[in-house]
């Protein structure tokens, strides 16, 4: 086990090393994935044992952060006979193992918006049809074409959310924005 200020050697998922030393921010042991950075460049990397190199303290890097995962002795044993096997550096083999470095990254924050107008809020005639037209479609209609429209999700997509047919989402959607376009042509004036 090192502890926060140790320095070790970090293998990360690049063709052309064996591995840089960085000094810990945290305790880490063997096989645990921290996040470091090379030339400017974030990379996931795997603790491999401690650092060898001969540069002065000052020169070395801390970790950016110690991850929650971690790779066993066995992953590493065969991340190095990997390597001698395939006459690769043990880094292009791990990069074969961490491909995805935002999998490791903490869940994207979504934004949810609600349909609300506030006080004040200028609405058009225009507009004011399209919402009123919008707002006759049955619930399921009105989920359907915010699915499809706004948010891009396919007819597949949307019908396994709904638990529909593809068919039945497709036809759906279809009388829905029929409905729409003649409602929306029958109260807007000709020409305009």
């Amino acid at each position: 086990m090192f502890n926060a200020g140790d320095i070790v050697k970090v293998l990360i998922p690049n063709v052309v090393n064996a591995g840089y030393d960085y000094r810990l921010t945290a305790p880490a042991d063997i096989g645990a994935l921290v996040r470091v950075t090379v030339m400017m460049r974030p990379y996931v990397g795997v603790i491999i044992g401690p650092g060898d190199s001969n540069l002065p303290p000052q020169k070395i890097k801390s970790v950016s952060a110690v991850l929650d995962g971690r790779m066993s002795a066995n992953d590493l044993r065969w991340i190095h006979k990997m390597a001698d096997w395939t006459m690769m550096a043990p880094g292009a083999v791990l990069r074969l193992i961490l491909n995805v470095p935002d999998a490791f990254a903490p869940p994207r924050v979504e934004q949810l918006y609600t349909w609300a107008i506030a006080d004040g809020t200028r609405m058009t005639t225009q507009r004011q049809m399209v919402a009123d037209a919008f707002a006759a479609l049955t619930e399921q209609e009105q989920s359907i074409l915010i699915l499809h429209c706004v948010l891009g999700m396919s007819d597949g997509k949307i019908g396994e959310i709904m638990e529909l047919s593809r068919y039945a989402v497709q036809r759906r959607r279809r009388k829905a924005l029929d409905e729409l376009r003649n409602k929306l042509a029958a109260l807007m004036p000709k020409g305009g």
